[in-house]
């Protein structure tokens, strides 16, 4: 068995602007999960304009041009997870099969089950050992199902 179906992580942590910014001007090669704590990112991906405030979260999607056009001001505070997906099935999920759609954008999340979860998340992923690995994609995973579940209610 392998984890070629689960989603990957790449890189996790907790970010703070000691000086407000524009957000970069980039296309990465892969997802972004961004949930504000305090504060408020600015980003354009797609020719939508959003503002995401704090117990608020977006995902960025690859390959997609994404930047700033506002400042992001000073003391601004989010959680981020940069991640890969396996490839998306052709087709609809077959019998037996479970898909779940994750949302663009998801509010109202401040202080709940989400928050906590990505701040476990963030702040296990430092401790744990490149052997671990299988553990954080497993752990992202639970993550994700959790946010598409609240998205679907």
């Amino acid at each position: 068995m392998t984890d070629a179906q689960m989603p990957r992580v790449l890189g996790q942590g907790l970010l703070a602007t000691a000086e407000g910014f524009t957000h970069a001007d980039r296309q990465l090669p892969f997802h972004v999960l961004i949930y504000v704590l305090e504060g408020e990112i600015h980003v354009t991906e797609g020719g939508t304009d959003y503002t995401v405030a704090p117990g608020e979260l977006l995902f960025l999607h690859s390959d997609l041009r994404h930047y700033g056009k506002k400042r992001i001001p000073r003391g601004t505070r989010w959680y981020y997870i940069h991640f890969e997906l396996p490839n998306a099935p052709a087709a609809a999920p077959q019998e037996g099969e479970a898909g779940m759609l994750l949302p663009k954008k998801l509010s109202g999340l401040g202080g709940g089950s989400i928050e906590s979860e990505l701040a476990t998340f963030v702040e296990s992923s430092r401790s744990r050992e490149e052997h671990s690995r299988w553990y954080l994609n497993q752990q992202l995973f639970v993550l994700l199902s959790h946010i598409g579940q609240l998205s679907a209610h």
